[in-house]
């Protein structure tokens, strides 16, 4: 159907979020590439702070080392996208001879909302989840992966709750990551006092 004047403005905030927040396409080479660690944030609005905040917007000290934080959160954000668009992203600001350059992914909650449901949904995702880590590793960073945090709510089925879906998602997150490709696994999710829950 067609969009409401209110969707139209609020999808036109987010495109518009995204063209001035996010890196630019490469050309040539790691147009934004820096000498210092990277430490890269990818994910959705629980990554971006929507429309603002500062999570992984500062210089912090990590294991005695230095490293520069790029925030890559984009609001609404689903697994499939961030997959398919990491190697432009990525190339232009992960500098493999600087260091130790991390990129931490945190996704899911947007695809069953608004895409998937269910254990098919869940194995869609983990499959670009997979994508994305072998596209991280390529661009010379080494990938992290979080657990799905709970979300109150039931997914775009109508029928199942988000937290249902969460579960579903998160056993193959705790099952594969290793065998997908990460080289870390941060199970947020394992603390229950953390959002929905």
């Amino acid at each position: 159907g067609q969009l409401s004047a209110a969707q139209v403005a609020q999808e036109t905030a987010f495109i518009n979020y995204q063209v001035n927040n996010r890196p630019g396409f490469p050309s040539g080479g790691p147009a934004n590439a820096s000498s210092t660690p990277q430490i890269i944030c990818q994910g959705d609005s629980e990554t971006a702070a929507y429309p603002g905040g500062t999570w992984c917007n500062s210089t912090y000290m990590v294991l005695n080392n230095t490293y520069s934080f790029n925030n890559w959160g984009i609001s609404g954000e689903h697994a499939a996208t961030l997959a398919a668009t990491a190697s432009f992203r990525s190339l232009t600001s992960v500098a493999p001879a600087s260091g130790r350059n991390f990129c931490l992914v945190w996704e899911g909650t947007n695809d069953f909302a608004q895409a998937v449901t269910g254990a098919t949904g869940a194995a869609q995702i983990a499959a670009s989840l997979r994508a994305l880590a072998a596209k991280d590793t390529a661009a010379g960073c080494t990938p992290l992966i979080a657990t799905m945090m709970s979300r109150t709510g039931n997914d775009i089925g109508g029928s199942v709750s988000l937290d249902t879906d969460k579960y579903t998602l998160n056993a193959l997150i705790r099952a594969n990551w290793a065998a997908w490709g990460y080289a870390g696994l941060a199970d947020i999710a394992a603390f229950p006092n953390l959002c929905a829950d």
